[in-house]
């Protein structure tokens, strides 16, 4: 309830995905330096292999870890860069926190 809700049409500044097309759409929810909710959707009818870019500087983040928070799988963040698969007409949804 404290987190900054930044749907996709607002969040350019923290969030970009490659493809960016009308098909890749995300939200982000953000406790700015503590912790984020990243929603990855793909509108697409095939699976997607979704590249996103976060900005770990405008989010209050120096190192990050990612977990899928649906599957609790660990998702490798290097420098705020991860690629997730996304099934057809599905989303992921990333718990971000900072590196301990």
């Amino acid at each position: 309830s404290t987190a900054e809700y930044l749907p996709w049409w607002k969040n350019r500044e923290w969030v970009t995905t490659q493809p960016e097309d009308d098909q890749v759409i995300n939200a982000l929810w953000l406790k700015k330096g503590e912790k984020a909710l990243l929603c990855v959707s793909n509108l697409a009818k095939e699976p997607r292999s979704i590249e996103v870019v976060l900005n770990l500087a405008q989010m209050g983040f120096q190192s990050i870890e990612v977990a899928d928070a649906i599957t609790g799988e660990t998702i490798s963040a290097e420098g705020g860069k991860l690629n997730v698969k996304v099934d057809f007409e599905r989303y992921r949804l990333l718990k971000i926190s900072n590196r301990k």
